[in-house]
């Protein structure tokens, strides 16, 4: 469903489609198999045994891929990992759903969400029964969209012909599309996760009006060599759509060092989709001359279970002439851990207080 069988095989070679939560379920239903008491009478043989547990966890990683369980999954990627109870009570994830109908095409935004870094969009579109778009060689299903704010200014332009390449029109750097599509019944499910530039923020979203203006798919098909041509459906219209968000509800929670650190002190800022910690130049150089990919850790304690969290965006930035490297973590635990732990090459841990 919304995957050719090269893109299955791509899909399962990837490690980046299993979320940290959905990957600790994984793990938790791995160990509940390895200590079920039955399943270990019958199955004696270890080597045996660790191939259905393989079997099974593939089985179910594919699932979570490509099926209606996949798409809950999705759910829970980008709308469900916010574990935080402040932005639970106070509504950080806006629920709909706002419906636009053009072009015999219903389009429902479900909910959404919007802090000062990452705009996340959830999507439900139902397909007349003789939409071109339902073709079942068509994959990498995508919307072409704007939005604009109460003055009727476009503040954000994802995708659109007449974009502008304009921070103040287009301050997203990258994005992440899920989408799953049940061809029998017509209705297509799209996630976005957009990112904002470096140094960049998402305008104030408050009262603002998306507008959809395409709903495009490519065309599977088998390039020659030397061929490099690309075949796009596209169902052209406009949706317009209310969003009722406003960045400056949840602002950034600040964390400090507990312990006094000689030179610098390293320090972080919470937001609802994210942790950004910063660390001078000048520090780190005594603690990590030659930082790799793999030097920096955030550790948290979620409910008496250890979490560890790899950067996935790293930078340097200047501010007033000092030189300093920005971690982006992708915790969204916001205000629920009073304390984490910045680890740099597993030999450094400097905790970090919100209190």
């Amino acid at each position: 469903m919304g995957l050719s069988e090269d893109k299955l095989k791509e899909t399962i070679r990837k490690e980046e489609a299993v979320s940290s939560v959905v990957r600790h379920r994984l793990d938790e239903t791995y160990k509940t198999i390895l200590n079920e008491p039955s399943l270990v009478k019958r199955k004696p043989r270890v080597r045996c045994h660790s191939i259905y547990i393989l079997v099974a966890v593939l089985m179910l990683l594919v699932i979570t891929s490509i099926t209606p369980i996949g798409l809950a999954a999705m759910n829970l990627l980008r709308f469900g990992e916010f574990t935080s109870e402040r932005l639970k009570q106070e509504g950080f994830v806006k629920k709909g759903p706002s419906v636009a109908i053009d072009q015999n095409i219903e389009i429902k935004l479900l909910e959404h969400y919007a802090d000062s870094q990452t705009l996340g969009l959830h999507f439900s579109i139902h397909l007349p029964k003789n939409s071109t778009l339902l073709s079942s060689d068509l994959e990498d299903y995508h919307l072409k969209f704007s939005i604009e704010n109460q003055a009727k200014q476009t503040v954000i332009n994802f995708n659109s012909k007449n974009q502008v390449a304009s921070t103040e029109i287009n301050p997203i750097q990258s994005v992440q599309i899920d989408y799953s599509i049940d061809r029998a019944t017509g209705k297509l499910e799209l996630t976005y996760r957009l990112n904002t530039k470096d140094m960049e923020e998402l305008p104030d979203l408050d009262d603002a009006t998306l507008i959809v203006e395409s709903i495009s798919a490519n065309q599977q098909q088998e390039l020659k060599q030397g061929e490099n041509k690309l075949v796009i459906e596209q169902v052209s219209g406009k949706w317009e759509i209310p969003l009722k968000q406003t960045t400056s509800q949840f602002p950034p929670i600040p964390f400090y060092t507990t312990e006094d650190l000689k030179n610098t002190t390293p320090s972080a800022l919470a937001y609802p989709t994210s942790f950004v910690v910063t660390i001078s130049e000048e520090y780190l150089k005594q603690i990590a001359p030659k930082p790799g990919d793999q030097s920096f850790q955030l550790q948290v304690n979620e409910q008496g279970k250890n979490q560890s969290y790899l950067p996935k965006k790293t930078k340097f930035k200047y501010k007033e002439g000092q030189k300093s490297l920005e971690l982006t973590f992708d915790y969204s635990g916001y205000d629920q851990s009073s304390e984490v732990l910045f680890v740099i090459e597993e030999r450094e841990s400097i905790p970090l207080s919100s209190e």
